[in-house]
């Protein structure tokens, strides 16, 4: 038989408890993270999740900028009403809010108020390299991204094309 947590803590993690220390040291890592953007400095991240998968993916370090203005297919880092961070590209804006989605998801996130939008990703690095998204091709891999088929993003069937036409090739 086990007994109930009693005293100041019952029912969270005491401050010595090492989840609650790292949920407290991410909190602060946020914080710093958007008081950074809204001074105008640029931050770099790292990228956690698959609903950005192929273009972002976890350990990939993130160079977020602040947002001067906001462009459909940028991918903005943005806090949801839950809380929780995301990095998602843009589909709709209105003067009050933005409405996101992941590449690799099929359906839109609620809109958050623009407020709510801290920066713009604008590279990636991944092994090494960098890839830009604020330039030319970087705003053509948005574009792409953005298209949808039958409600679902396009890059799946367009990676599946292209496996089938390398694996043809190969036979040749």
């Amino acid at each position: 038989m086990t007994a109930a947590p009693t005293g100041p803590w019952a029912g969270q993690s005491s401050p010595e408890d090492p989840n609650h220390l790292a949920a407290e040291r991410e909190t602060l890592r946020l914080q710093l993270l958007a008081e950074s953007l809204r001074s105008g400095t640029p931050v770099v991240t790292k990228g956690e999740g698959h609903s950005m998968f192929p273009l972002i993916r976890p350990g990939d370090l993130l160079t977020v900028a602040p947002v001067t203005a906001l462009r459909r297919g940028d991918v903005l880092l943005s806090q949801r009403d839950d809380g929780k961070w995301v990095c998602h590209r843009l589909i709709r804006s209105t003067a009050d809010s933005v409405s996101l989605r992941g590449d690799a998801l099929s359906s839109v996130d609620r809109p958050v108020p623009r407020d709510a939008v801290l920066g713009r990703v604008i590279a990636i690095e991944r092994d090494g390299r960098v890839r830009r998204l604020d330039g030319p091709a970087g705003r053509l891999i948005g574009i792409l991204v953005r298209i949808s088929v039958a409600g679902r993003p396009l890059w799946p069937r367009l990676l599946r094309s292209l496996q089938r036409l390398r694996a043809s090739t190969r036979r040749s």
